[in-house]
């Protein structure tokens, strides 16, 4: 076991966003969008930092060859990576793209975008190229898009090449999917972090996958036989939040008609995830703190027990901000390592693997034909997905990854045999395609933002606001501008709303059965949260659950 007494100054730092500065780093173009969806996350290398003054290159139909990034823009969904140079390389091929469809020089300011007479339609960040146009540094650190006919899109952008790391295939059932070299680096960030038992923070913006980084942690340690437990801190009462973290023995407090055990005795010798820790109640955080450093626990109305756990947590709040009333000692007591997620903004050229896997997820959970399977039919069509893919790279994503599963959810219930996109979809990409990407030194961590006040949102308004984000308790918050707490509080205090943990088990079981197991329709029945009541499943026994989710 580590020694958790040790003094917080020298606990290691491991960070997935690494500063560019400590890596080499190479002009790519990626294509995000072809006629074959195989084909999307395979990119090309256009030079080296150092050699982009001198820079004379050129693409079309019969070259350069394009390489597969590793396993992230293959088939399956594992997390072993291979070099480039081990990997197929194929030209683009596609025939509505011209033998030579553009060339790139360096011109000292960044780069010229050429396309010669009678060439195809080369579109620049969605603006038609004539003859010529000027690609500046700044634009490239953000990433630019180049549409070619009607039928591929790439984006040029910079890629990282850290020293070169073997997979140790510790968690490559997890899924991790992206062909960036932020993936990659998070990939073995998650193997380095899983090779040992210290405890982990996960920061990042709402959406970015925290929890699928914590499951990839346990998965890959030597807790993995045990249990995982998650808690989400921002739902805990505040007066019972000791109780269920900690357990309670019988009669410790009214209604305490048995003992009960709490989130770290069931954790025991396995791992305990702490989603949204920056929203712990200030009550519970000396108490919290101490179980961290002693590993001992105070039972409420009972004794002392040593317990056996791995604490991960994550946040999206900025615990360093000035005003956060977080416990100091108690940040870096959970901090020992720390993986922070860049948002999807910052890595768009995995937005093609994601789409991909993301349509194929999607079409299966709802019963449907996957639509990308017929997608090089119709030159139309092809024109279609083009211009959608356009207006997916334009977008800022403010929700990340799970924003993007919610538009490709809208997409595949709105189509049948060919892509449709609705107008509430396409006006949502619209309204944000001209905020894309921050600058280069955007702080990775969300800042702290105002919170309005929850008074004066009414009925309606609040109903309509979980409604419409699935009755998730962070878009929620982020919609209506206030924070998760004042979120539970009001439903706690609506005799409309509920949480899933207050749903009564038979009630939940029997929507279960009646929804044949599929969980968000169980979800949508019930009106909560599909998370929550997943969270939930997970604490019930097995024999509670029907056949046909054992």
């Amino acid at each position: 076991m580590p020694d958790y007494s040790a003094p917080d100054a020298t606990l290691p730092s491991v960070v997935a966003s690494l500063d560019t500065g400590r890596f080499e780093r190479q002009l790519v173009a990626t294509i995000v969008f072809h006629p074959n969806p195989e084909r999307w996350g395979q990119y090309t290398p256009v030079c080296a930092a150092a050699d982009i003054t001198r820079l004379h290159w050129s693409l079309g139909r019969v070259g350069p060859m394009f390489l597969s990034s590793g396993s992230g823009s293959g088939p399956a969904p594992g997390l072993n990576t291979t070099s480039a140079s081990q990997s197929q390389a194929a030209v683009l091929s596609d025939p509505c793209v011209s033998r030579h469809a553009f060339s790139l020089d360096g011109n000292g300011e960044g780069l010229r975008l050429s396309v010669p007479d009678g060439g195809c339609r080369c579109r620049l960040d969605g603006r038609d190229v004539v003859g010529h146009r000027s690609i500046d540094l700044e634009s490239l650190e953000r990433g630019a898009s180049i549409a070619l006919a009607h039928t591929v899109v790439l984006l040029l952008h910079w890629r990282e090449l850290p020293p070169e790391v073997g997979s140790s295939g510790v968690v490559d059932s997890m899924g991790l999917l992206g062909c960036s070299s932020y993936v990659e680096r998070l990939r073995h960030t998650i193997s380095q972090a899983a090779a040992t038992d210290c405890d982990v923070l996960v920061l990042g913006e709402s959406g970015t996958g925290k929890e699928l980084v914590a499951n990839a942690v346990h998965r890959g340690s030597a807790r993995a036989a045990h249990s995982f437990v998650a808690v989400n801190m921002a739902a805990l009462t505040p007066s019972l939040s000791a109780a269920q973290l900690f357990g309670a023995a019988r009669g410790a407090y009214t209604g305490a008609a048995s003992g009960s055990r709490g989130y770290f005795q069931r954790a025991q010798r396995g791992t305990l995830f702490l989603d949204e820790v920056g929203e712990t109640p200030a009550e519970i955080q000396p108490q919290l703190l101490r179980a961290l450093q002693e590993r001992e626990i105070q039972t409420v109305g009972g004794s002392i027990e040593t317990v056996d756990v791995r604490i991960l947590s994550a946040t999206d709040a900025d615990l360093e901000d000035t005003q956060c009333s977080f416990n100091a000692a108690l940040k870096h007591r959970l901090s020992a390592l720390t993986i922070e997620l860049e948002p999807l903004r910052l890595h768009r050229e995995d937005l093609g693997v994601l789409v991909r896997h993301l349509f194929d997820t999607v079409s299966r959970e709802l019963g449907k034909s996957n639509i990308l399977a017929a997608i090089a039919e119709d030159g139309l069509q092809l024109a279609r997905w083009s211009e959608l893919f356009q207006l997916l790279l334009h977008y800022s994503w403010p929700g990340n990854v799970r924003e993007l599963s919610n538009v490709i959810r809208q997409l595949v219930v709105s189509s049948t045999d060919e892509l449709v996109v609705s107008a509430s979809v396409l006006q949502r990409l619209r309204k944000r395609a001209d905020s894309v990407s921050p600058a280069p030194d955007e702080v990775q961590r969300s800042p702290g933002k105002a919170v309005g006040a929850m008074d004066a949102i009414s009925d309606e308004q609040f109903a309509q606001a979980l409604d419409e984000n699935g009755y998730e308790i962070a878009s929620v918050a982020r919609d209506l501008g206030v924070s998760r707490q004042s979120v539970y509080r009001r439903i706690n205090m609506s005799s409309d709303h509920r949480l899933a943990s207050d749903v009564p088990l038979q009630e939940l079981l029997s929507a279960l059965e009646a929804c044949r197991g599929d969980l968000k329709k169980t979800a949508d029945q019930l009106c909560v949260s599909r998370k929550a009541l997943r969270g939930r499943l997970r604490q019930l026994p097995a024999d509670n659950l029907p056949a046909l989710l054992s």
